[in-house]
């Protein structure tokens, strides 16, 4: 597959939160209920769990850019993101739209 798009200036929706993939026991009532309690959210996509941690990014500026932008500091993982449709998914669901512009289409 191959990644397709690019980052929209001030749009900084997978800087606020961090997705773990977690054991699907965690889809029991009372520990959903526990974790929700603590402000995280559990989503399935693509046949794993995630659990959403609402904690942003310390470099997440008011504007929603990246403090980070074209610094040696900025993490590689931040300019590879995202790996798979997966991660588009889980950040479209946190926001409740479609707000990632990336995509992926078979590779030639």
């Amino acid at each position: 597959m191959q990644r397709e798009g690019y980052c929209r200036s001030s749009c900084g929706a997978c800087c606020e939160f961090v997705t773990l993939n977690i054991n699907p026991s965690y889809l029991q009532k009372d520990v959903r209920h526990w974790l929700d309690l603590h402000g995280i959210k559990l989503r399935e996509s693509g046949g794993a769990v995630w659990a959403e941690i609402p904690t942003p990014c310390r470099e997440l500026q008011p504007d929603k850019s990246c403090g980070l932008y074209g610094k040696a500091e900025r993490p590689q993982l931040c300019s590879e993101w995202p790996w798979g449709q997966e991660e588009i998914d889980l950040v479209d669901a946190h926001r409740g739209e479609k707000t990632c512009t990336f995509s992926f289409t078979e590779g030639a």
